[in-house]
Protein backbone atom coordinates (compact mmCIF):
# COMPACT_ATOMS: atom_id res chain seq x y z
CA UNK A 1 0.00 0.00 0.00
CA UNK A 2 1.54 3.56 -0.37
CA UNK A 3 2.71 5.68 2.14
CA UNK A 4 -0.40 8.07 2.61
CA UNK A 5 -2.65 5.23 2.76
CA UNK A 6 -0.83 4.18 6.12
CA UNK A 7 -0.34 7.44 7.18
CA UNK A 8 -4.25 7.57 7.05
CA UNK A 9 -4.62 4.49 8.48
CA UNK A 10 -2.51 4.90 11.58
CA UNK A 11 -3.84 8.35 12.06
CA UNK A 12 -6.87 6.59 13.12
CA UNK A 13 -5.71 3.13 14.65
CA UNK A 14 -3.11 5.42 16.67
CA UNK A 15 -4.89 9.07 17.22
CA UNK A 16 -7.84 7.07 18.93
CA UNK A 17 -6.32 5.72 21.56
CA UNK A 18 -4.09 8.56 22.31
CA UNK A 19 -6.74 11.33 22.27
CA UNK A 20 -8.92 8.29 24.67
CA UNK A 21 -5.92 8.47 26.88
CA UNK A 22 -5.87 12.52 26.62
CA UNK A 23 -9.20 12.32 27.79
CA UNK A 24 -8.39 10.07 30.64
CA UNK A 25 -6.02 12.33 31.99
CA UNK A 26 -8.44 15.21 32.03
CA UNK A 27 -11.49 13.41 33.46
CA UNK A 28 -8.96 12.08 36.19
CA UNK A 29 -7.86 15.84 36.40
CA UNK A 30 -11.57 16.75 36.86
CA UNK A 31 -12.85 14.36 39.68
CA UNK A 32 -9.71 15.73 41.66
CA UNK A 33 -6.92 13.11 40.97
CA UNK A 34 -3.15 14.27 41.18
CA UNK A 35 -1.38 14.56 37.75
CA UNK A 36 0.52 11.46 38.82
CA UNK A 37 -2.43 9.33 39.22
CA UNK A 38 -4.14 10.75 36.08
CA UNK A 39 -1.14 10.43 34.28
CA UNK A 40 -1.00 6.50 35.59
CA UNK A 41 -4.55 5.88 34.42
CA UNK A 42 -3.99 7.55 30.63
CA UNK A 43 -0.61 5.62 30.32
CA UNK A 44 -2.34 2.34 31.43
CA UNK A 45 -4.52 2.08 29.49
CA UNK A 46 -2.92 3.44 26.39
CA UNK A 47 -0.31 0.54 27.43
CA UNK A 48 -3.44 -1.69 27.00
CA UNK A 49 -4.46 -0.90 23.90
CA UNK A 50 -1.18 -0.54 22.21
CA UNK A 51 -0.70 -4.19 23.28
CA UNK A 52 -4.35 -5.33 21.72
CA UNK A 53 -3.15 -3.36 18.13
CA UNK A 54 0.07 -4.57 18.13
CA UNK A 55 -1.36 -8.21 18.31
CA UNK A 56 -3.53 -7.38 15.84
CA UNK A 57 -0.80 -6.14 13.26
CA UNK A 58 1.51 -9.25 14.29
CA UNK A 59 -1.55 -11.46 13.58
CA UNK A 60 -2.29 -9.54 10.09
CA UNK A 61 1.51 -9.79 9.26
CA UNK A 62 1.06 -13.59 9.39
CA UNK A 63 -1.89 -13.67 7.11
CA UNK A 64 -4.48 -14.76 9.59
CA UNK A 65 -7.06 -12.03 8.15
CA UNK A 66 -6.08 -12.87 4.76
CA UNK A 67 -7.59 -16.61 3.37
CA UNK A 68 -8.62 -17.49 0.54
CA UNK A 69 -11.83 -16.26 -0.90
CA UNK A 70 -12.91 -19.90 -0.56
CA UNK A 71 -12.53 -20.32 3.12
CA UNK A 72 -14.79 -18.83 5.25
CA UNK A 73 -13.13 -17.36 8.48
CA UNK A 74 -14.08 -15.87 11.48
CA UNK A 75 -11.06 -14.45 12.59
CA UNK A 76 -12.31 -10.83 11.73
CA UNK A 77 -15.27 -10.90 13.05
CA UNK A 78 -13.78 -12.63 16.31
CA UNK A 79 -11.14 -9.91 16.58
CA UNK A 80 -13.47 -7.41 16.10
CA UNK A 81 -15.81 -8.79 19.32
CA UNK A 82 -12.84 -9.13 21.28
CA UNK A 83 -11.38 -5.97 21.02
CA UNK A 84 -15.04 -4.46 22.09
CA UNK A 85 -15.37 -6.10 24.76
CA UNK A 86 -11.76 -5.32 25.97
CA UNK A 87 -12.47 -1.84 25.53
CA UNK A 88 -15.60 -1.94 27.34
CA UNK A 89 -14.56 -4.18 30.30
CA UNK A 90 -11.64 -1.59 30.66
CA UNK A 91 -14.43 0.77 31.05
CA UNK A 92 -16.15 -1.27 34.14
CA UNK A 93 -12.37 -1.19 36.14
CA UNK A 94 -13.29 1.25 39.50
CA UNK A 95 -10.74 4.18 38.84
CA UNK A 96 -11.80 4.56 35.25
CA UNK A 97 -15.55 3.93 35.97
CA UNK A 98 -15.29 6.73 38.51
CA UNK A 99 -13.81 9.45 35.40
CA UNK A 100 -16.77 8.09 33.73
CA UNK A 101 -19.08 9.04 36.00
CA UNK A 102 -17.91 12.43 36.15
CA UNK A 103 -20.41 15.20 34.64
CA UNK A 104 -18.22 16.22 31.66
CA UNK A 105 -17.65 12.83 30.94
CA UNK A 106 -19.80 12.60 27.83
CA UNK A 107 -17.83 15.25 26.33
CA UNK A 108 -14.55 13.93 27.01
CA UNK A 109 -15.73 10.65 25.48
CA UNK A 110 -16.83 11.93 22.49
CA UNK A 111 -13.38 13.72 21.38
CA UNK A 112 -11.73 10.59 20.03
CA UNK A 113 -14.61 10.25 17.41
CA UNK A 114 -13.54 13.78 15.80
CA UNK A 115 -10.19 11.55 14.26
CA UNK A 116 -13.00 9.63 12.13
CA UNK A 117 -12.07 11.87 10.16
CA UNK A 118 -9.54 9.41 8.80
CA UNK A 119 -11.96 7.27 7.38
CA UNK A 120 -11.07 9.20 4.30
CA UNK A 121 -8.35 6.05 3.90
CA UNK A 122 -11.61 4.53 2.41
CA UNK A 123 -12.07 6.96 -0.26
CA UNK A 124 -8.56 7.21 -1.30
CA UNK A 125 -7.82 3.54 -1.47
CA UNK A 126 -11.11 3.13 -3.30
CA UNK A 127 -9.93 5.70 -6.01
CA UNK A 128 -6.29 3.64 -6.69
CA UNK A 129 -8.41 0.48 -7.01
CA UNK A 130 -8.15 -1.12 -3.91
CA UNK A 131 -11.66 -0.87 -2.15
CA UNK A 132 -15.29 -1.38 -3.82
CA UNK A 133 -16.86 1.71 -3.83
CA UNK A 134 -19.69 -0.02 -2.52
CA UNK A 135 -17.97 -0.45 1.28
CA UNK A 136 -15.51 2.86 0.37
CA UNK A 137 -18.17 5.64 -0.51
CA UNK A 138 -20.59 4.78 2.77
CA UNK A 139 -18.05 3.86 5.08
CA UNK A 140 -15.78 6.52 4.27
CA UNK A 141 -17.70 9.56 4.00
CA UNK A 142 -20.10 8.54 7.70
CA UNK A 143 -17.00 8.38 8.82
CA UNK A 144 -15.76 11.92 8.01
CA UNK A 145 -19.52 13.48 8.50
CA UNK A 146 -18.42 11.84 12.03
CA UNK A 147 -15.74 13.33 12.68
CA UNK A 148 -16.49 16.83 11.23
CA UNK A 149 -19.58 16.82 13.38
CA UNK A 150 -18.10 15.48 16.14
CA UNK A 151 -16.61 19.09 17.48
CA UNK A 152 -19.75 20.90 17.11
CA UNK A 153 -22.03 18.22 18.62
CA UNK A 154 -19.84 18.77 21.69
CA UNK A 155 -20.11 22.57 21.86
CA UNK A 156 -23.92 22.41 21.48
CA UNK A 157 -24.33 19.52 24.29
CA UNK A 158 -25.72 17.08 21.61
CA UNK A 159 -23.53 14.26 22.33
CA UNK A 160 -26.46 11.91 21.88
CA UNK A 161 -26.98 12.58 18.74
CA UNK A 162 -23.08 11.82 17.94
CA UNK A 163 -23.46 8.59 19.66
CA UNK A 164 -26.30 7.18 17.63
CA UNK A 165 -25.39 8.46 14.17
CA UNK A 166 -21.88 7.34 15.06
CA UNK A 167 -22.98 3.66 16.19
CA UNK A 168 -24.84 3.85 12.80
CA UNK A 169 -22.16 4.57 10.79
CA UNK A 170 -19.86 2.20 12.13
CA UNK A 171 -22.75 -0.70 12.25
CA UNK A 172 -23.23 0.20 8.21
CA UNK A 173 -19.58 -0.04 7.22
CA UNK A 174 -18.53 -2.84 9.15
CA UNK A 175 -21.81 -4.80 7.58
CA UNK A 176 -20.85 -3.83 4.12
CA UNK A 177 -17.49 -4.68 4.83
CA UNK A 178 -18.33 -8.09 5.24
CA UNK A 179 -20.79 -8.51 2.30
CA UNK A 180 -17.97 -7.34 -0.11
CA UNK A 181 -15.48 -9.35 1.44
CA UNK A 182 -13.97 -8.39 4.13
CA UNK A 183 -12.82 -11.67 5.96
CA UNK A 184 -15.20 -13.72 3.94
CA UNK A 185 -16.67 -15.11 0.63
CA UNK A 186 -18.01 -12.11 -1.22
CA UNK A 187 -21.80 -11.78 -0.72
CA UNK A 188 -22.25 -8.78 -3.16
CA UNK A 189 -20.81 -9.34 -6.36
CA UNK A 190 -18.46 -6.24 -6.62
CA UNK A 191 -15.00 -5.42 -8.39
CA UNK A 192 -12.67 -5.14 -6.93
CA UNK A 193 -13.56 -6.96 -3.29
CA UNK A 194 -12.99 -5.65 -0.11
CA UNK A 195 -10.78 -8.13 1.12
CA UNK A 196 -7.77 -5.59 0.71
CA UNK A 197 -9.46 -4.48 4.05
CA UNK A 198 -8.27 -7.73 5.64
CA UNK A 199 -4.61 -6.71 4.85
CA UNK A 200 -2.33 -4.36 6.51
CA UNK A 201 -2.57 -1.78 6.64
CA UNK A 202 -6.31 -1.57 6.59
CA UNK A 203 -6.73 -4.28 8.57
CA UNK A 204 -5.73 -1.97 12.12
CA UNK A 205 -8.66 0.29 11.06
CA UNK A 206 -11.53 -2.30 11.82
CA UNK A 207 -9.85 -4.49 14.45
CA UNK A 208 -7.82 -1.67 15.93
CA UNK A 209 -10.04 1.82 15.41
CA UNK A 210 -13.41 0.43 15.55
CA UNK A 211 -13.51 -1.38 18.37
CA UNK A 212 -12.54 1.26 20.69
CA UNK A 213 -14.78 3.64 18.40
CA UNK A 214 -17.59 1.50 18.92
CA UNK A 215 -17.05 0.84 23.13
CA UNK A 216 -16.80 4.64 23.41
CA UNK A 217 -20.35 5.24 21.83
CA UNK A 218 -21.57 2.35 24.06
CA UNK A 219 -19.81 3.52 27.33
CA UNK A 220 -21.39 7.29 26.52
CA UNK A 221 -24.79 5.34 26.07
CA UNK A 222 -24.45 4.04 29.77
CA UNK A 223 -23.40 7.28 30.47
CA UNK A 224 -26.29 8.99 29.41
CA UNK A 225 -28.63 6.65 30.98
CA UNK A 226 -27.02 7.25 33.88
CA UNK A 227 -27.51 11.17 34.41
CA UNK A 228 -30.92 10.59 33.42
CA UNK A 229 -31.35 8.51 36.24
CA UNK A 230 -29.81 10.97 38.36
CA UNK A 231 -32.05 13.40 36.76
CA UNK A 232 -35.57 12.11 37.22
CA UNK A 233 -34.96 11.57 40.98
CA UNK A 234 -34.50 15.00 41.79
CA UNK A 235 -36.85 16.17 44.15
CA UNK A 236 -39.52 17.93 42.10
CA UNK A 237 -38.68 21.11 44.73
Amino acid sequence: MPIYIWFFTLLAAVGIPAVTCVALYRGARSIGRSRRSAARTAAVAGAGWAAWTAVIWALAAAGLFHLPPSEQQPWIPLAFVVGIGIAFAASKLPGVRAILAAPGALRLLAWPQVLRVAGVVFLIAMIIGKLPAAFALPAGLGDIAVGVAAPFAIRSGRVLWLNITGLLDLVVAMTLGFLTGVGQRVVLDVTPSAEQAGTLPLVLVPLAAVPLAVALHLVSFVALARESRRRSVVPAS
